[in-house]
């Protein structure tokens, strides 16, 4: 899915791609970089990005599937 995320973006004039993180980098080390987080990932992954973005107040689009019920409740 990232990789069509990012030819997406590419190919849109009015979006820029501020960085693209793969597993096991550090997504505190990259929030000047972006506005706006696009996850799709897994959900514990996603929790743990979600809990960065709110704290930085960054927003988020999640993508990610196969929540639990109260994995649901914290988004």
């Amino acid at each position: 899915m990232g990789q069509t995320l990012i030819e997406a973006v590419n190919l849109n004039e009015n979006v820029d791609l501020g960085v693209g993180l793969d597993k096991g980098d550090s997504l505190n080390n990259s929030l000047e970089d972006f506005d706006v987080l696009i996850d799709f990932s897994r959900p514990d992954a996603t929790l743990n990005a979600l809990s960065i973005c709110v704290s930085s107040g960054k927003a988020m689009v999640i993508g990610t599937t196969g929540f639990s019920d109260d994995e649901l409740e914290v988004i």
